[in-house]
């Protein structure tokens, strides 16, 4: 189906100026009632003011509405929730949440079905929806992960600006000893898909390329003074080939790895090569700017460093798409050339991307994408070089604020937000209490907090604080609906009452009077209007807000199990900013390297013990078994002299055996003693005698 052919952008913005211009003349007129009659300006020199048609304005003082305005009564949702609709779509894209068609219309026929409108939207409402609102367009999405939604914060960002502020304050280092340093993965084979020419009529045009998807990471490192010191490259491999360095235009050192990634013995190498490059410039502290990976954070580096007057400060975390340098300014356009240099060695000199070239084609790509101007704008834009802790813009930061609209609700609330509300109204009458003193230094008492588990168990969100887990089948109540009640609306009827005081009104006095009586009604209307427009938007807000509450509920539901901490997890827990170098970082990552230790051996012992328990429990399976066959002999050779005295008629028959004293339950070999858990402690499996005794004493008792 076809779009329907609607008005230009021109044709439309001149249609709303013509509009705009009708009501402002309508209201200019109606306002100039109260001055006397030969101030006042007629329809006709109104309408020439304003550069509009005198008759259609005549027609809009007389009540009728304007083309906009009629048309707005035709359309399926009111301004007030197109407004809210908008303001939605604006928001969730700030805050990286960005809508679709579909999710558009989803949210708007909920909106529909909430007012009792049987109507299945299309595409071409979805195309009319967008050319009423110019301010709104489409783009192709770019992936940001969930935590770097979170991550960039005015919180975090406040605290690194504020540890980069006290280290530059304190060292004093010029722009030459600043650096920042990341990795970069490029990778063999994958490039972007060109547009290529071949004949007509193919379904699928090939072309040759290199299938390989190994891994290569490149460790860049820039500096304020506008150049970059020699790269490190880490390929995937065990040994180093002399032939990879052969071809090395910027004599980049050279690793391995079993992935192709960096790791805690290439970030200590990286450490000595970083050092070995800057030493010249050692009179001052060196800053190296670099992200929280684990191999910036071993205790073997961060020692080298510290020794070496040079400062390791890390980014919050999940913030180096906004505050890394290398990442905002250089990393693109290096990936971008990068795939050309590879193009044009594949297309046209027909060769394949391997180790031995890489050096060579990778050294053209960085040229072109390192240079001095990139690099001055990659520390300009992230705030490091020149100084500037406000560079971080709202928009930035808008994906971390919480998803609720702050806005006043215009309708009835649901029981819990009346709860809530109630509960929050008495915290603040606390506070306020608290607040209000004589003055002097007395403690200040403390204030309980609010509990929510007893202000929301009698509602129905009682399953929001139940111990039952959340469950998809559970949500919150449904958004209340509410409307303007028609009696709020004027009668109109006022203006049929031509007596006043006993007498008749003369023409004039009439005519004054209906003038005045139609201004006051018609300001009457707006405010009418603007009181139901405030419904209508607050009730379209609630049904998105419903939408989405049931959305992060679904999702809240779906969350995995957190994953295990880790040593440079812990530390990194507070999700701020990290003086690596610094005493007191050092010291934590110390001691934590030591419990880790503890750890490996207690887990070793643990792994230990459960292979001596599988031997224990194998040897125990072998002794009963011997144990079981030898007292089962003894029990046959009893019944054959039994049966040998029966025949020789002796009256007195042979004593049975006691088997089990015959064959005791062997003692445990000293090898494979283990510790067990009884009620006075721990204690060796041979010294919890009641348990010894219990289990000899079902076995014999099976063969007695």
């Amino acid at each position: 189906m076809p779009p329907p052919k609607l008005l230009s952008a021109e044709k439309r913005r001149a249609f709303l100026e013509k509009e705009a211009a009708k009501l402002t003349a309508r209201d200019e007129w109606l306002a100039q009632m109260d001055l006397p009659p030969k101030d006042r300006l007629s329809i006709r020199k109104m309408a020439l003011k304003h550069k509009v048609d005198h008759v259609g304005l005549g027609r809009l003082i007389q009540g009728q509405p304007t083309m906009g305005e009629f048309n707005t009564k035709k359309q399926l949702l009111t301004p007030a929730e197109e407004a809210t609709v908008v303001a939605l779509l604006l928001e969730q894209g700030n805050r990286a949440f960005a809508f679709n068609h579909k999710l558009l219309v989803g949210a708007v026929q909920a909106i529909l079905d909430a007012k009792k409108v049987c109507v299945e939207l299309g595409r071409a409402w979805v195309y009319r929806f967008f050319k009423r609102h110019p301010e709104l367009g489409t783009y192709r999405a770019t992936g940001l992960d969930q935590p770097r939604l979170n991550g960039l914060n005015p919180t975090s960002a406040n605290q690194y600006w504020d540890t980069v502020e006290e280290l530059y304050t304190l060292h004093q280092s010029p722009p030459e000893n600043i650096f920042g340093m990341d990795e970069v993965g490029i990778n063999q084979g994958i490039s972007p898909r060109q547009i290529v020419i071949a004949g007509k009529g193919k379904r699928v045009q090939h072309q040759a390329k290199n299938a390989e998807k190994e891994n290569i990471t490149v460790l860049e490192t820039i500096c304020a003074d506008r150049t970059t010191l020699k790269p490190t490259v880490i390929f995937k491999g065990t040994y180093i080939m002399a032939k990879w360095g052969e071809d090395n235009p910027n004599d980049a050192s050279i690793a391995v790895s079993g992935r192709g990634y960096t790791d805690g013995e290439i970030g200590v190498a990286y450490m000595h090569d970083f050092n070995e490059q800057t030493k010249e410039k050692a009179g001052h502290a060196r800053f190296l700017f670099v992200d929280g990976h684990r191999s910036h954070c071993t205790l073997e580096a961060l020692d080298f460093a510290a020794a070496n007057n040079i400062a390791l400060v890390s980014y919050p975390p999940h913030t180096t798409h906004a505050l890394q340098g290398l990442d905002v300014a250089c990393f693109g356009s290096l990936k971008t050339y990068w795939g050309q240099e590879k193009t044009d060695v594949e297309n046209r000199k027909r060769q394949r991307i391997t180790k031995e070239n890489f050096l060579r084609i990778y050294s053209r790509a960085r040229s072109r994408s390192l240079t001095p101007q990139t690099i001055a704008s990659a520390f300009r834009a992230t705030g490091l070089v020149p100084f500037n802790r406000n560079i971080l813009t709202d928009a930035q930061m808008a994906p971390a604020k919480a998803n609720a609209q702050h806005a006043d609700f215009a309708v009835v609330l649901p029981t819990p937000a009346r709860a809530i509300v109630s509960a929050h109204r008495k915290y603040l009458e606390q506070e306020e209490r608290s607040d209000d003193g004589d003055g002097n230094d007395s403690p200040a008492v403390p204030i309980s907090p609010i509990d929510l588990r007893p202000v929301l168990r009698n509602t129905s969100a009682a399953f929001l604080v139940s111990q039952d887990s959340s469950s998809p089948t559970k949500r919150l109540p449904a958004a209340v609906l509410n409307t303007v009640p028609s009696s709020f609306e004027p009668t109109y009827s006022m203006t049929n009452h031509p007596h006043r005081g006993g007498r008749t009104l003369t023409y004039h006095e009439m005519e004054r009077r209906v003038r005045m009586m139609e201004v006051k009604l018609q300001k009457a209307k707006d405010v009418i209007a603007k009181q139901r427009a405030v419904n209508a938007g607050a009730n379209a807000q609630l049904v998105l807000r419903d939408l989405h509450l049931e959305q992060l509920q679904q999702e809240n539901f779906e969350l995995k199990k957190p994953k295990k901490s880790s040593t440079r997890r812990k530390l990194m827990s507070t999700k701020m900013a990290r003086h690596l170098t610094g005493e007191a970082f050092r010291e934590a990552l110390q001691l934590m390297a030591e419990e880790d230790v503890v750890k490996a051996a207690q887990k070793k012992a643990n792994e230990m013990e459960r292979d001596r328990s599988k031997l224990r429990k194998e040897w125990r399976a072998q002794e009963h078994e011997m144990r079981k066959a030898a007292q089962q002999e003894a029990l046959a050779a009893w019944e054959e002299e039994k049966a040998e005295a029966t025949r020789r008629g002796k009256k007195r028959m042979p004593a049975k055996p006691k088997v089990t004293l015959l064959y005791p339950r062997a003692r445990t070999p000293d090898d494979l003693k283990a510790l067990k858990k009884c009620r006075g402690g721990q204690k060796k499996v041979e010294e919890c005698a009641d348990d010894e005794s219990s289990e000899s004493g079902s076995e014999s008792s099976e063969w007695e």
